[in-house]
């Protein structure tokens, strides 16, 4: 995987469920042992929403379907 900047690194794809309230969605999330967080794409999780908002200060993410 290639990222901001040009860094590349190795990365895993694994299948995962994330629940969404009481709705859950079936994607995969890629696993590298160089980032602490599973990295999900836009497609398969972030394409199945009309918006997505990050609030990194209260640590909520708001999802509009």
């Amino acid at each position: 995987i290639q990222g901001i900047g040009g860094v590349t690194i190795t990365a895993y794809i694994g299948k995962i469920n994330i629940w969404v309230g009481t709705k859950k969605y079936e994607t995969e999330a890629d696993f590298s042992p160089e980032q602490k967080l599973p990295l999900l794409g836009r497609n398969g999780f972030f394409n199945l929403f009309k918006s997505i908002k990050f609030d990194e200060n209260r640590k909520i993410l708001y999802i509009e379907e």
